[in-house]
């Protein structure tokens, strides 16, 4: 799941609560600290990117993927 699908996931499930578009703008900056803790503090979700052979074909589409990587649970993660 792309990163930006988790943020437009969680956000559809918060909408019920949120009453003012500053209220939505602060749960969106609240969701991407979430996710970027969960990446690169506390190491549950993982982040895929190309492989070589990819990198050389440079494409709009290849580098959107570099800002909205798609986003997996690290294998090693227990669920409690």
């Amino acid at each position: 799941m792309k990163k930006s699908e988790v943020i437009a996931w969680y956000l559809d499930q918060v909408q019920d609560d949120v009453n003012t578009e500053a209220e939505l703008l602060e749960q969106q900056d609240i969701i991407r600290k979430v996710v970027n803790r969960l990446i690169h503090k506390d190491n549950i979700l993982l982040t895929l990117h190309e492989t070589a052979e990819d990198a050389e074909m440079d494409t709009l589409e290849d580098q959107q993927e570099e800002v909205d990587p798609i986003l997996v649970v690290h294998p090693n993660y227990v669920l409690e």
